[in-house]
């Protein structure tokens, strides 16, 4: 199946979405500015600062954004991080 780029979807794209989405629970701000397509796409044509969320969160939110899928972690990664967090 194809994604919104007319790529395959795959398990980096799924980390993406939920590292956004924690990005912006933890903060309450979009992390890429107001959430225009203009905004966002700007994150993929240059390189930035990392997201500033609360510190246990940083590394596996900020990989989980990489512009490149393959320096994003593993779904399963990610949910142990996530886990562990909980514990």
């Amino acid at each position: 199946m194809l994604g919104g780029t007319g790529l395959p979807r795959t398990e980096a794209g799924d980390v993406f979405k939920i590292s956004t989405l924690l990005a912006w629970l933890a903060t309450g701000r979009f992390p890429f500015g107001e959430s225009t397509i203009e905004e966002c796409a700007t994150h993929f044509r240059r390189p930035r600062a990392r997201l500033e969320v609360p510190p246990a969160l940083a590394d596996v939110v900020n990989a989980g954004v990489s512009a490149d899928p393959s320096a994003r972690p593993s779904l399963l990664d990610a949910i142990d991080v996530l886990e562990g967090l909980l514990s």
